[in-house]
């Protein structure tokens, strides 16, 4: 157990550092959601610190780099996109708001484990199976790591598209659902993008002889997405607004399909 423990010990000390430093940050700013913008910094730090802890000053094999720079520019991406999003959109996002409120007394202590310390711990959870999967890497890229190579690509472009699709949308509609470019075929265009990209790193673990562990990712992050923070939030939200309701039954909740039309709301 102590070696194991020991395998992770910067990537545990390094994520615990940079979620307090965040908390701090958000306490002073009264913000909690610059937390969004920790998420991505922390599987490039947990990532590039367990690098460190295990090769340093090896070279590393072809395969391990190549996996570790696709988590690295998928979580930079996310992080760098949030932080131009909060440039244009300093107030905290409405999710955090609605947490704030249901606080109420002790607020930044109770957000504190809710928010920052559940987090840390959800993404240490998602860490593992990366870790693992560089951890039993051959040097070399087998043919499947191919497929998980365009697939992890794929959906990072897939997802910044969604993304930047939906940023540029809302500033001029903040109150309309966007029905165009990808969100035309998928209610939450960048969450399947999210998936895809979890689906990619897990097809890695294949080769590495860890699927059983590389699994974990894409069901807790589907699970995360589609059950807990994500879908659930916005639905609530939006379910009194009309236009919300058409897109809702017109359009497909996460598979990108063909929107399909719905007479009895075109009727209305």
């Amino acid at each position: 157990m102590s070696s194991v423990f020991e395998n992770y010990l910067f990537t545990i000390v390094g994520n615990f550092i940079l979620f307090n430093i965040f908390y701090l940050w958000a306490t002073i700013k009264r913000d909690y959601s610059v937390i969004d913008i920790a998420w991505g910094i922390g599987f490039v730090t947990g990532i590039t610190l367990h690098l460190y802890q295990t090769y340093s000053p090896v070279v590393l094999p072809p395969r391990v780099t190549i996996i570790s720079l696709l988590i690295i520019l998928w979580g930079l991406r996310l992080s760098l996109f949030l932080v131009y999003r909060k440039y244009y959109h300093s107030q905290e996002d409405w999710r955090y708001q609605l947490i704030r409120k249901g606080h109420g007394k002790y607020s930044a202590l109770k957000a504190y484990f809710s928010i920052f310390l559940l987090q840390f711990l959800i993404q240490l959870i998602l860490i593992i199976p990366l870790i693992e999967t560089l951890k039993s890497s051959p040097s070399e890229l087998s043919s499947i790591d191919f497929i998980g190579f365009f697939i992890t690509l794929l959906a990072i472009f897939y997802e910044s598209v969604a993304d930047w699709q939906k940023f540029t949308f809302k500033q001029k509609n903040p109150l309309l659902p966007i029905t165009s470019g990808l969100w035309k075929y998928s209610q939450h265009a960048n969450y399947f993008g999210e998936i895809l990209v979890w689906t990619g790193f897990c097809i890695f673990s294949i080769t590495s002889g860890v699927l059983h562990i590389g699994i974990m990712g894409p069901i807790l992050i589907c699970f995360l997405l589609l059950k807990v923070s994500g879908v659930p939030f916005l639905k609530n939200k939006n379910s009194s607004n009309p236009k919300y309701l058409k897109y809702y039954a017109e359009t497909n909740l996460l598979i990108p399909w063909f929107p399909k039309i719905n007479k009895e709301l075109e009727n209305d």
